[in-house]
């Protein structure tokens, strides 16, 4: 099984107005240093086929799409890891039901005096269980 690899990416939920300011004032500067194929620009055909115009055309576009890439990776802030962050995504919805009743269950078991029979010890045992389960399957995705 191959091990997953972290890259970071641009978390533009995460940018503020100030972050989108900068973005928008570095995105200009590396437009403006971008130059027009000017051979592709005056072809009037329509079908054109000619190599030397699509080339053009291609590194045009590459050259804003890095010119997107770049401003944003100076100004708009970046993902963190799971294990920088220690948040797991699904936590809320699939782990945190099943840790309140484990948490419950253990609050009465402790209540009853931390029996280690009968059928209190049991349900705090299996909901323990089922809380931990939840834990080793989120970490799993």
């Amino acid at each position: 099984m191959s091990e997953r690899t972290y890259t970071p990416r641009l978390s533009w939920v995460s940018a503020s107005e100030n972050d989108l300011r900068l973005y928008r004032a570095n995105l200009t500067c590396h437009l403006r240093d971008i130059s027009i194929p000017s051979s592709a620009k005056l072809c009037k055909n329509m079908k054109c086929k000619d190599q030397l115009h699509v080339h053009e055309l291609n590194q045009y576009f590459a050259d804003i799409t890095q010119a997107c890439l770049s401003a944003g990776f100076v100004s708009i802030p970046r993902t963190r890891s799971r294990k920088e962050t220690g948040r797991l995504p699904g936590w809320s919805e699939e782990v945190e039901p099943v840790r309140q009743k484990s948490m419950f269950w253990h609050g009465i078991w402790v209540d009853f005096g931390r029996p280690r029979t009968g059928q209190v010890a049991d349900c705090m045992r299996c909901t323990r269980a089922a809380y931990h389960y939840a834990i080793r399957c989120i970490k799993k995705k």
